[in-house]
């Protein structure tokens, strides 16, 4: 067997197991609730459809609030000259469209990203650059939001004190990542050092995985360290104008509050009373899983904790399942639907991304 073959292997065994993993899970979850969810399907015949139909404008504002965190950057290193908010939000929804589709922790979506900000004129390390700078604004609006939820819920004294562990961790561990990234972006020295030890990191585990008879370079080492220094640059254009990382974290704010307001609009329809800040802290800890797996939107696995968080913090089960399945399942449904059309229109304009031969994962192209 070739060493590409055992690595297919490999990663078919791997996803059996994490899947088999999250459906005893989600079966466990199941058979302990099995008497409120037995009532899940009452509710479900209660909705009010108009509060329901809140959820395609909501859903829409969610996507282009998540394009203007890249977007606005662009702009405002004047990178990008202006651009429409029907392309804003068109390419927000194909970033997630992606990630639904290629389940791979957001990295189909970054390498999708940009290849398509590329057909806009952004270099490859700019583009980037400003997907870091999203993730950045979004992850500093969730944690300012977590730390507040996290300070209502201990407060309100209802939630198991495990909860409030997870969410302190949780802020915890960003924050720590956030301050390690600055670090290693803060030095020239320290930038080249980390390029050069990710080039030769990625070599090495793909020569591992498939027992050295794959040689080709994967991630080339002068591409590795140019790449790096075009994120660098940006970095030190950040360092002498702070006042770009305002607007990005502004929508970053409005894209987490449109995100978790998608559940309130569900729960609302369904009558059933929910606490915001409980509900802040049950997005964040689904969002990890729907990181992690690889299912679309990471189905599954994502519902099963969001409702499982909720019950620990008090709510009922029965209308935690049916605000976060009947939530779930629309949202799903749009963004695969929608997706797909806006996906397959930036196809049949540019082509569809291929790798070029020399297997360089920094070099994306289109046909």
């Amino acid at each position: 067997m070739g060493g590409m073959e055992k690595v297919i292997k490999k990663r078919h065994w791997g996803k059996i197991i994490l899947n088999s993993a999250v459906a005893v899970f989600v079966i466990l979850l199941i058979y302990f609730a099995r008497d409120d969810i037995a009532k899940v399907g009452e509710m479900l015949g209660q909705i009010n459809i108009w509060v329901l139909l809140l959820l395609i404008p909501a859903q829409i504002f969610s996507y282009f609030s998540g394009g203007m965190t890249i977007f606005s950057y662009l702009k405002g290193r004047q990178q990008l000259k202006d651009i429409k908010m029907t392309e804003v939000t068109a390419m927000s929804l194909e970033l997630n469209f992606m990630n639904h589709v290629f389940p791979s922790g957001g990295i189909s979506g970054i390498t999708y990203m940009v290849w398509r900000l590329k057909k806009l004129g952004i270099a490859g390390g700019q583009a980037t650059m400003a997907q870091m700078i999203r993730f950045l604004a979004i992850t500093v609006a969730f944690v300012v939001l977590l730390a507040v939820s996290l300070l209502a819920v201990t407060i309100d004294n209802k939630s198991d004190n495990w909860l409030v562990l997870v969410a302190a961790f949780v802020v915890s561990g960003v924050a720590f990542l956030i301050i390690f990234a600055a670090y290693v972006i803060g030095s020239k020295k320290r930038v080249i050092s980390f390029s050069h030890w990710i080039s030769r990191l990625s070599n090495k585990v793909v020569q591992k995985i498939t027992l050295g008879k794959f040689k080709k370079s994967i991630l080339p080492l002068e591409k590795s360290e140019k790449f790096f220094l075009e994120i660098y640059e940006d970095f030190l254009a950040l360092k002498e104008q702070k006042k770009l990382l305002i607007k990005p974290i502004a929508w970053g704010f409005a894209f987490v509050i449109a995100d978790v307001a998608l559940f309130a609009v569900a729960f609302l329809a369904l009558g059933v009373d929910f606490n915001p800040a409980l509900l802040v802290i049950a997005y964040g800890a689904a969002s990890v899983m729907g990181m992690i797996m690889i299912t679309p939107g990471g189905a599954g696995g994502y519902e099963a904790v969001m409702v499982m968080v909720l019950a620990a913090g008090g709510m009922a089960t029965a209308g935690a399942t049916s605000g976060v399945i009947l939530a779930r399942v629309i949202l799903i449904f749009i963004t695969l639907a929608t997706g797909y059309v806006v996906y397959h229109r930036a196809m049949a304009k540019y082509g569809k991304p291929v790798m070029k031969q020399n297997v360089d994962i920094l070099n994306v192209s289109g046909k």
